[in-house]
């Protein structure tokens, strides 16, 4: 029984790997207006994901949420460089810079962020959550047996 436990945590701690996160990403257009387009490694859309636009010295200068196709979009006359910052309420966060300099522009960045200590300890959560059940079934077949 205590093999079948270790063996059971050993596959469960060793199949948890980056590779199987995804990513978010952002990709922007400039035509009379700024278009965003949130969206993930896997090609998902980021819906109602908070935008915030701040402007070169980081002022607020526009905030809101991603439509249902994970688009946002705002009006500028200003050419200076924004920052959009889009964050999802699991800690998915991208940050890209967007550099208007007259109009037509495309680009795609996306800055990568550290690990947040709350997603550290929520994937420390799930651990123990899932070996505490195990630990739970087992027990209760024991007793019964």
């Amino acid at each position: 029984m205590k093999t079948f436990f270790l063996v059971v945590s050993m596959i469960v701690l060793l199949s948890a790997s980056p590779t199987l996160a995804h990513k978010m990403m952002a990709y922007w257009e400039v035509e009379s207006t700024v278009h965003l387009e949130v969206f993930f490694s896997d090609g998902a859309p980021a819906k109602g994901v908070e935008v915030k636009v701040l402007g070169e010295d980081g002022t607020l200068l526009v905030e809101g949420k991603t439509d249902k196709e994970g688009r946002f979009s705002f009006h500028t006359e200003e050419e200076g460089p924004y920052t959009a910052i889009c964050q999802e309420e699991l800690g998915h966060r991208t940050q890209v810079k967007i550099d208007i300099e007259g109009r037509a522009k495309k680009g795609k960045e996306s800055v990568e962020r550290g690990v947040l200590l709350r997603e550290i300890f929520a994937g420390l959560g799930y651990i123990f959550g899932v070996a505490g059940v195990l630990m739970w079934i087992f027990s209760r077949r024991k007793a019964k047996g």
